[in-house]
């Protein structure tokens, strides 16, 4: 199972693969907006 970039835990659902990692969507959000886009 995929491990989330942002939060390190396994990703269940629908894992989303971008920026060479995986993510949940919440996670990638948050990520985004940390990141200033």
């Amino acid at each position: 199972m995929p491990v989330c970039a942002y939060c390190n835990k396994e990703i269940e659902d629908e894992e989303l693969f971008k920026e060479g990692k995986y993510w949940h969507r919440e996670c990638l959000r948050k990520w985004l907006r940390e990141k200033g886009c």
